[in-house]
């Protein structure tokens, strides 16, 4: 039943809101007048390859995000629809969080931007507020009514927008995906600004523990994962560098054969895939140029 009405809402979704003219899904009808409107809202318009509606190689959901980025995005690495109020440009807190996800997910090289915009919204403690204007770190306080003198000050500390940019942040780096019934972890670091070397310790999927490590010399990159957990684990490790060539690839210091390279975007990528034994590490060793 599940499935009949998910194929329903979908059938329903792809004649009604897919606009093959603009590459891009309108975002609501107006139902008096059955009217789809035909222009992006950053809110909206990057939840399908967020929610799963389908996965990042699906040819609409990538035209999808790449025709609102380029009518809505900014060169500094932020996303704002045209203002309701004229003047007033303003976002909600977990926008940056959506646009550093979706570029994460198609290995958009811009993912690198959104990642530093972060840096616009968080406060000094951490904590992202609900409501942002187009100036650097301005921060909205809504006020619902006149007898509301200090205005909805509740709005400013909230769990939502911050931990859905803490998600969106940490997936960017480690690029994790988990099947934890499965036992199978997938894994895809990135090094934004030129990072010479990241690591992360205490990642968890389902009972395992694992750690990941990442060193890069800007013509070679090692990365490794190592199973901290009592049972084997299967990892999907991935890699993706800015370049044009891939050289030789390397598994545990063992040349393999020439995986199947994605050039995209000015990226390239690649996976292998291992069965890691516990207290065992799976290291991977790749030559690449720019």
């Amino acid at each position: 039943l599940f499935r009949e009405k998910s194929d329903f809402v979908r059938r329903a979704t792809e004649e009604s809101y897919w606009i093959e003219s603009k590459g891009f899904y309108g975002v609501c009808r107006l139902f008096l007048l059955d009217h789809l409107v035909e222009k992006p809202f950053e809110d909206i318009s990057l939840l399908p390859l967020r929610i799963g509606y389908a996965g990042p190689k699906d040819a609409r959901l990538r035209r999808n995000l790449l025709s609102v980025k380029e009518r809505l995005g900014r060169d500094d690495g932020l996303i704002w629809s045209k203002p309701l109020v004229p003047g007033l440009m303003g976002i909600d807190g977990h926008v940056p969080g959506y646009l550093l996800q979706n570029l994460t997910l198609i290995d958009h090289p811009d993912a690198e931007k959104a990642f530093n915009a972060i840096g616009e919204f968080a406060q000094c403690t951490g904590e992202i507020a609900e409501g942002h204007t187009a100036a650097k770190r301005g921060v909205m306080v809504l006020q619902y009514s006149a007898e509301q003198k200090s205005g909805d000050t509740t709005a400013r500390y909230r769990p939502w927008e911050g931990g859905v940019v803490a998600d969106a942040v940490l997936q960017y780096l480690i690029g994790e995906e988990w099947d934890a019934p499965g036992g199978h972890v997938s894994v895809t670091p990135h090094l934004p600004n030129g990072w010479g070397e990241m690591a992360a310790r205490g990642l968890r999927c389902g009972a395992w523990t694992y750690a990941v490590e990442v060193r890069d010399s800007g013509a070679r990159r090692r990365q490794s994962v190592t199973n901290r957990s009592q049972a084997p684990l299967i990892v999907d490790l991935g890699a993706s560098v800015t370049g044009a060539a891939i050289g030789e690839v390397r598994v545990d210091g063992q040349p393999i054969p020439r995986p199947e390279i994605d050039a995209e975007f000015s990226r390239a990528s690649f996976r292998v895939e291992r069965t890691i034994a516990p207290g065992a590490t799976i290291e991977l060793e790749f030559d690449y140029a720019r």
